[in-house]
């Protein structure tokens, strides 16, 4: 017998020929919660009564539940997409695939079999979908798990008019005559008989009806009411002829009326509600707490809980389509934009399960029922699903915990190999909807606060290319660069803004925590239209990080020069030998605490660095500001504007001072809450404004103080007597701890490849010394990049104007028009969306301006000093 728990992976291929004892669990067995063991063979559910007790046998497996419910998996009869993909709007080329996509995804919730539902759409659209549902039938791939996909739900045409909700009305039929079958083939096809849809939802009082409910009936199609202004009698009608459900109760139809109750009256109607099940919404929204009790006190045994998801779910707030309407969702509630109409949901089954059980105190059975076996029982499949005690029905379950979280889902007793977001639900019904849990999934453990965030990012930022501003300045001349520093940060702003949205967005639309540059990169690309960018994000990927690498190998190098140049203004009368052997031997000396500090790995242990480092790093710049504020000002001397060469400097220099181009995204990805990051007030702006004023303050009243004969980096222009000589100490020191926050993105985008192939290529050396050896190498190849190019400001200039540029200016506004492109079709005007694009493609295009007019400036300003 092997011994294994849940999470083993030899339960996520089929065990053929192999007994399957499930154990230490709780199992939902009929309408009772019982410990109990489920025994499986095949894919199936046997007796292990028999197998046991009769048979002698013990189990090939054995499988260690570790106390959770086994409950069977959800089915959802009505869902209308997920995860950005729209049902009702997919063409006939994406449909197959949008549908397994979203079954691919539902595994996390624990739906194991789904509807998928069909709002009211043009005749050609069914023509064209429904035939295509014969793929359902193909077996499922172990290799790609997904959910079983059932029979179309088609809702629709045939509904009213004044209750159509969200349903677009020019596809709206309200009468099936003059020849009900024809008419219904004329606009569903020939194929809608060919087992491929299982509920139709109409108005019962669509002339026509009756023929249409008796003759879908004996074809084993379920009718369902709904949308609909129908009475109590037209409902009771339709019952008597054959339809068996009431679609999404309380919902797009007549109030509650004492004299005519309408089809909500149904649900308590003896001679009726035996036969018959009602869909409810219970996301908190669509339908209140008062009338999901009602409901559940008359007829439990006829509610099954649905979804009635839109794309929304899985997305979270924004614009989304729902077949030819456009939904805003806000708040996790959804309308049809423009109106307060409530239109689809964005609650997963779970969090509706949960939100039941919350409402009405009942039964945890009862409630994990209502999603599962009154479903099948629905649809007529209660021998194969939704029941765990028939023995031979399909091995379709999930573990769950007593809050419903889903740990693992199982098909055909087969353990599907899927990434399982699992989060402590809310008790209160007031809260919207597990969107938020379930998209931007909850950060903890290595996590920061937006203070310690300020911080962070503002440290760097303000760097060792701060104090070459002074210098930038001289090159660029006083009012120009003046206007155009507020330009730079300007831009940087505009650009940093819009790589973390598009970055939230697209971490929200995979199911991720975060996304570092490189992934982020990759995944604009993945979830692209164009598919050049699908067959080549891998490559995109590296492109972008390899630019990343080089702008913050560049950064470390230029900490190591500016560390290097204030030892050797110290101490370099002490070393002796040429200029170049003193900045050789005080570059070494720094690296070697350098590599001290860059042997800790948690954003919580850098932030401290950070926080240190800032002390020193305010010290050491109200020394220098108290020094050139006191020094005699000569601005009136200075020239406004020099020449485009210096000028173009002048930007690389300055780009490279906004040096936290790279650290946005690993900062923002430790934040706790993403969304305090763009907030109003939130770490981004304050932040750029905190650097802006700094950096300001720090060339004018530098360049204005010393002229011309401003240094490579101010700090060098200091006296070397009295308090003045310790900025030179304060200020080495903030720099090897900043080195420190500059690696970490190397070290978070490169790290975790290396140890899987390193690992996998040398298994008996221990981690702890691929991970310092991996550090080690970095820290190493920085120090030589610098005593290779030991100029500082040619240095700064060259990595500012072309990474930073490119981190800063041009990928941000190309992944965003990539991002959202489909999402601006959608919601804005032809107008504002040219207006957006115009703006991002004058972006990019000052962007590259930069860069080759600073390549050139620098390259000619370096041969004219032969560096």
């Amino acid at each position: 017998m092997l011994l294994v728990d849940y999470s083993s992976p030899i339960l996520c291929k089929p065990n053929i020929g192999k007994l399957i004892q499930f154990t230490n669990c709780k199992v939902l067995l009929g309408q009772n919660i019982v410990e109990n063991d489920l025994w499986t063979l095949d894919g199936k559910i046997i007796d292990g009564k028999k197998v046991f007790f009769d048979k002698k046998k013990f189990a090939d497996i054995q499988v260690n539940c570790k106390g959770l419910i086994i409950s069977p998996g959800f089915i959802d009869v009505q869902i209308n997409g997920a995860f950005g993909i729209d049902f009702s709007s997919l063409s006939k080329n994406t449909f197959v695939d949008g549908l397994i996509y979203v079954a691919e995804k539902l595994l996390s919730f624990g739906v194991t079999s789904f509807c998928p539902t069909i709002i009211t759409s043009s005749s050609q659209f069914y023509h064209d979908i429904i035939p295509l549902m014969k793929f359902r039938h193909n077996q499922i791939d172990y290799n790609k798990p997904r959910a079983n996909i059932l029979g179309l739900h088609l809702e629709g045409p045939f509904i009213s008019k004044s209750k159509k909700g969200a349903h677009p009305e020019n596809h709206i039929i309200e009468s099936f005559l003059p020849n009900p079958l024809n008419t219904l083939t004329s606009i569903y096809g020939s194929h809608i008989f060919d087992g491929n849809v299982n509920i139709i939802t109409l108005a019962p009082e669509t002339n026509g009806s009756k023929e249409i409910i008796n003759y879908c009936t004996s074809k084993n199609i379920k009718i369902s009411l709904g949308h609909t202004e129908s009475t109590f009698s037209d409902g009771e009608n339709a019952i008597k002829n054959g339809a068996t459900k009431i679609t999404h109760l309380f919902n797009a139809m007549k109030n509650y009326h004492h004299r005519d109750p309408g089809l909500i009256g149904l649900i308590n109607t003896p001679e009726i509600y035996k036969n018959l099940f009602y869909g409810l919404i219970c996301d908190g929204i669509h339908t209140h707490p008062s009338a999901v009790k009602l409901a559940y006190q008359a007829n439990s045994n006829g509610l099954i809980v649905v979804s009635d998801a839109m794309a929304a779910l899985g997305m979270g707030d924004g614009f989304h389509r729902l077949g030819d309407q456009i939904i805003e969702v806000k708040n996790n509630h959804a309308t049809v934009n423009g109106t307060n109409i409530t239109a689809g949901s964005v609650a997963s089954i779970p969090y509706c399960v949960k939100t039941l059980q919350n409402i009405t105190n009942c039964p945890l059975s009862s409630a994990l029922q209502s999603a599962s076996l009154n479903a099948a029982k629905l649809l007529g499949i209660s021998n194969k699903v939704g029941d765990l005690s028939k023995i031979g029905s399909n091995g379709d379950f999930i573990l769950i915990d007593e809050d419903i979280n889903v740990y693992c889902t199982f098909i055909n007793s087969v353990k599907l190999n899927i990434l399982i977001i699992r989060k402590k639900m809310t008790e209160s019904v007031n809260s919207v909807s597990d969107v938020g849990p379930l998209v931007t999934v909850p950060r903890s453990g290595d996590v920061i606060s937006p203070h310690r965030a300020v911080l962070t990012l503002s440290k760097s930022m303000l760097n060792a290319g701060c104090f070459s501003l002074p210098l930038a300045w001289h090159l660029g001349g006083l009012w120009m660069s003046f206007f155009l520093t507020f330009v730079i940060a300007g831009f940087n702003w505009y650009g940093n803004h819009i790589l973390v949205k598009s970055s939230q967005h697209l971490a929200k639309k995979s199911s991720r925590t975060s996304l570092d540059y490189g992934h982020f990169a990759k995944k604009v690309c993945d979830y692209s239209s164009i598919p050049f960018l699908n067959r080549n994000s891998k490559r995109i990927m590296y492109v972008v990080n390899i630019t990343i690498l080089f702008y913050q190998l560049g950064m470390c190098s230029v900490a190591i020069l500016f560390i290097s140049k204030n030892m050797v203004n110290l101490l370099g009368v002490y070393i002796g030998g040429s200029h170049y052997f003193q900045m050789v031997v005080t570059a070494t000396i720094a690296t070697a605490f350098i590599l001290a500090t860059n042997m800790f790995t948690e954003m919580r242990v850098i932030s401290i660095f950070a926080m240190i480092s800032s002390i020193f790093f305010i010290i050491g710049t109200i020394i220098i500001m108290q020094y050139t504020v006191t020094r005699k000002n000569i601005w009136y001397q200075l020239p406004a504007y020099t020449n485009l060469k210096d000028t173009m400097v002048f930007i690389g220099i300055s780009m490279y001072s906004f040096e936290g181009q790279t650290m946005i995204l690993p900062i923002e990805n430790k934040m706790e809450n993403p969304s305090e990051f763009l907030n109003n007030c939130g770490v981004l702006p304050t932040t750029m404004m905190l650097c802006t004023i700094f950096m300001t303050a720090l060339g004018f009243f530098g360049y204005t103080s010393f002229g011309d004969d401003i240094h490579p980096t101010i700090t060098t222009n200091m006296p070397k007597t009295g308090l003045y000589s310790v900025v030179n100490a304060f200020l080495m020191i903030q720099s090897i701890l900043g080195h420190s926050i500059a690696m970490y993105v190397v070290f978070d985008m490169f790290s975790n490849g290396f140890k899987r192939k390193f690992s996998a290529r040398f298994p008996n050396v221990h981690k702890q010394v691929a991970d310092k050896g991996f550090r080690i190498f970095w820290v190493l190849l920085t120090y030589f990049m610098a005593i290779l190019i030991p100029q500082l400001e040619t240095m700064i200039a060259l990595v500012g104007v072309t990474s930073g540029t490119l981190c800063g200016l041009v990928y941000p506004p190309l992944f965003q028009i990539i991002t959202f492109w489909d999402d601006w079709k959608l919601t804005f005007t032809k107008k504002h969306r040219y207006l957006r694009i115009g703006i991002n493609i004058a972006v990019i295009c000052v962007g590259f301006f930069a860069i080759v007019a600073g390549l050139y400036a620098n390259i000619s300003r370096a041969i004219e000093e032969n560096v």
